[in-house]
This record gives structure tokens, C-alpha cells and sequence, in this order.
């Protein structure tokens, strides 16, 4: 963040924001725009209408691997398997929902979802939620 503050550049924070701890963190970090992902799994404005998010929410944080590779690969259970149909494809509104033949982006901020919301109330919760752990800190702290 330091390299480009200075020259006007925009930070994008990306990876790992789904509650308002994590936009506080990038807020703090010194983030000016945001992109969330994995929370926007089931959200009723989502393009893509299968029913596998419902398994990415079951899923422990603890089973993600980044080292794994992503673009053309897949892991089930423990097991790789490469799939050239679709390497570097990601699910979009004319998927069919076969989860063992696309490449599945979900980050470990999947676990910290814990209910299906509308766009507009994650938006909402996340802000509301950011200003208070700020006031919060901000009166446990005494810095202004």
C-alpha cells in the first residue's frame, strides 16, 4: 500500500472479506475500493443459479490449499484431477452446476458466512458493522 499511496493510485482490496473485520482490516490497510467474492455466495442477484454454493458453505476453512493449482485443476478428496474442458473457465450463468467439471473459486472466508443475504443488506451489514468496531476501538483505545 505505501508503494502507491503516494502516487495517487487506488488500492483494491481483494481476498478474504466477508464480514466487517474484514473490511475494517482493509480499511486500515489503506484500501479505497473493495471487491468481494466468496460473499456473495447463494445472494439472490447472483448470476450463477446451481445449488453447489450450499456445499462451499459446509466446507471448513481448514480444507483450503494455496498451493494448489487453480486454472484447469481440481481437488476432490485429496485427490487432483485435471480438466481441460474447462481450465481457466469460471462458473458463470450457463453452467450447469457439475462441480466435479469446473474450476471452483471459493476463498476461506467461506466458513465466516453464516446466512444467505440479499446484495443490499451485505452492503449494509458491513458498513454498519465496520463503524461500530471502529467507534468500538476508537473508545477502548482513546485514539480519535
Amino acid at each position: 500500500m505505501d508503494l502507491v499511496a503516494s502516487r495517487g493510485i487506488p488500492v483494491i482490496a481483494a481476498g478474504g472479506i466477508v464480514d466487517e473485520r474484514g473490511y475494517v482490516a482493509a480499511l486500515a490497510l489503506g484500501a479505497q475500493v473493495f471487491c468481494l467474492g466468496t460473499r456473495w455466495i447463494g445472494a439472490p442477484q447472483r448470476v450463477l443459479k446451481t445449488t453447489f454454493y450450499m456445499e462451499w458453505r459446509n466446507l471448513p476453512s481448514h480444507e483450503n490449499e494455496a498451493n494448489q493449482h487453480v486454472i484447469g485443476h481440481t481437488t476432490r478428496h485429496g485427490m487432483g484431477k485435471e480438466i481441460r474442458q474447462f481450465a481457466g473457465t469460471m462458473p458463470n450463468k450457463t453452467t450447469k452446476g457439475d462441480i466435479e467439471s469446473m474450476v471452483m473459486y471459493a476463498g476461506e472466508g467461506v466458513g465466516l458466512i453464516h446466512e444467505i443475504l440479499p446484495a443490499s443488506q451485505v452492503v449494509n451489514r458491513l458498513v454498519e458493522g465496520a463503524q461500530i468496531l471502529i467507534q468500538q476501538h476508537k473508545s477502548s483505545t482513546g485514539i480519535y
